[in-house]
């Protein structure tokens, strides 16, 4: 398994992302997701009788879904009639309450406690507040225990709206740093990574919500059964916009730790990201809006609120985090070499009917929808593609950045010594430099977070997502334009075939893109499904996860043919 590392760490930052969102942070609601807790047979019962929508907003269809709507004093009643055409209007900050405020929240994935939130509210003169918030995660990836943490500080006006922003971003031994200020209509954000520093902009537009957006949405005016709302929000951890669609759905009896149950109001909660990725989770919350229980079901992540000392418990988890990656197989399997495979064509249907993913285009890779219009069908091969739909090589594909920081003295010399010798073509220098990389990182494990390209040169050790960086810097700098790619690889687990998150890189060579894995050493096998491209220009790892909440827990995978 060393040598075939899955993407861990990326099934980490899913993790953190999605606790963040779910608690920051239309059609029929699904089906409603299990609740940790149901022991009894009458409860079960109840739960999944008054979890369909209420019967008058069946009657009235969305006309009754609009009138409820519109009866909210932040939902302006024109908008509210377009709620059939597309939902109803960005809902932003409003004046209101500021009085001090503490939450304490208890992490549970799969049942078992990994950690907690704990937010804090500050009165400021003037009628601002400052927020305080503290996630900490515990997490097991194969042998290792990783404790990821995540801090910000935010100020906000009288009205609620984000001024500024810190945050500080812990994942094993990794820290990364962002300040956020706002001003002229566009938020300024600079990421700080070790000695490297990058800066982003976001325009920004009055009605945005700050870091905390669906919880103080809900705090200032709760919503009731039938009604919804739609409000646009920064995201913790990856710091861009999302919007969320909100809508309550019913009354429910909800377990809670310590085996109780509450009467709450069930709210369908989808939140769309970038390039349409979606993540769906509930949240319930009582009558004066307070988020009590939420849940993500791609990842099986629960939050309670609770007090201090159970929330801040010692979290030892036992079931490792790449479970929750994992896509069991059908079809024709197992593979007898996948890390041999030439061309194989998988068949993707989304679980529970849900609408096919739009994947990105990607080098050795090739969509058609299925006959029966609900899967697509995704062939690869594996070589050089001299056709792939990527967009054109930019002058970011060679540069240095915050994560592939070639600019590194030991990477200068790592270069030096591979161009020694006689000369080579670029698609030799590619395979060798990818040999290398394999034959460097000697400790193949997941203590690692993402780690830079020099501290991957410094240490020699990690996963896929160090091996993947450590040769786009090396590729890079010999002036060959290089991606790095996420996505899902064949693996046997436990007996099991399945497909595992992963990373791998394309470099561009002999006009075409060229997939190469330095995790395997050499070209990139077919046995494989690319979700993201990415030149990671930004410096932000996170910008890796929107295909990925598109399908985590939400897709089936069979082989169709093989070669």
């Amino acid at each position: 398994m060393c040598c075939r590392s899955p993407l861990g760490f990326r099934v980490v930052l899913c993790l953190n992302a999605a606790l963040a969102v779910t608690l920051s942070g239309g059609c029929d609601p699904p089906p409603r997701p299990p609740v940790a807790g149901e022991t009894n047979d009458a409860l079960v019962k109840e739960l999944d009788a008054i979890s369909a929508p209420p019967p008058e907003a069946v009657r009235g269809g969305d006309a009754a879904v609009a009138g409820a709507a519109a009866e909210q004093n932040d939902l302006p009643a024109d908008e509210a009639a377009n709620n059939a055409a597309g939902g109803p209007q960005p809902v932003g900050p409003q004046a209101g309450q500021r009085t001090p405020w503490e939450a304490w929240d208890a992490y549970y994935m799969a049942g078992e406690h990994i950690g907690y939130s704990h937010v804090r509210a500050e009165s400021q003169p003037g009628g601002g507040t400052v927020l305080h918030m503290h996630d900490r995660m515990t997490l097991r990836r194969g042998e290792e225990t990783l404790v990821n943490q995540v801090t910000h500080r935010c100020v906000q006006d009288a009205r609620g709206r984000l001024q500024s922003f810190e945050a500080e971003t812990h994942s094993g031994a990794d820290v990364t740093r962002v300040e956020g200020t706002r001003s002229e209509g566009e938020l300024r954000m600079e990421r700080i990574r070790g000695d490297e520093r990058s800066t982003d902009t976001i325009a920004w537009k009055e009605h945005y919500w700050g870091l905390l957006g669906v919880q103080q949405s809900l705090r200032q005016q709760p919503l009731a059964v039938g009604q919804r709302r739609r409000i646009e929000a920064l995201l913790p951890v990856q710091y861009r916009i999302g919007r969320y669609d909100l809508r309550a759905t019913a009354e429910v009896a909800v377990p809670m730790l310590g085996g109780q149950s509450q009467r709450l109001t069930e709210i369908h909660s989808r939140l769309q990201l970038a390039g349409g990725a979606e993540l769906e989770s509930y949240l319930w919350i009582d009558s004066q809006g307070h988020t009590l229980k939420a849940y993500t079901p791609a990842m099986d992540l629960t939050a309670y609120r609770t007090d201090q000392a159970t929330a801040t418990a010692t979290a030892s988890p036992t079931k490792d985090v790449l479970d929750i990656g994992t896509i069991p197989l059908t079809g024709r399997v197992p593979l007898a070499s996948p890390e041999k495979a030439s061309q194989v064509t998988f068949r993707l249907t989304m679980a529970a009917g849900a609408a096919v993913p739009r994947l990105e285009p990607a080098a050795g890779q090739r969509l058609q929808p299925a006959e029966d219009q609900q899967s697509l069908l995704i062939t690869v091969r594996a070589g050089l593609d001299r056709n792939a739909p990527l967009p054109p090589v930019e002058d970011s594909d060679t540069a240095a950045g915050p994560v592939i920081d070639h600019q590194d003295p030991r990477l200068a010399r790592m270069v030096q010594a591979l161009e020694a010798g006689p000369e080579r073509s670029p698609r030799e220098k590619v395979l060798q430099a990818t040999g290398f990389v394999h034959q460097y990182i000697r400790r193949k494990d997941l203590s690692q977070g993402f780690a830079t390209a020099s501290q991957v040169a410094r240490e020699g050790q990690g996963d896929c997502t160090e091996h993947a960086v450590l040769l786009a810097a090396i590729l890079r700098r010999m002036e060959i334009p290089t991606r790095l790619v996420a996505g899902l690889t064949y693996v046997t687990r436990d007996g099991q075939a399945v497909m595992m998150y992963h990373m791998w890189n394309v470099a561009r060579v002999d006009e075409g893109w060229l997939p190469v894995d330095a995790t395997l050493g050499g070209l990139a096998p077919a046995s494989r499904i690319a979700l993201v491209t990415t030149n990671l220009a930004s410096g932000n790892e996170y910008e890796c996860l929107d295909p990925i909440f598109s399908v985590i827990g939400r897709i089936e995978l069979e082989i169709v043919s093989a070669q």
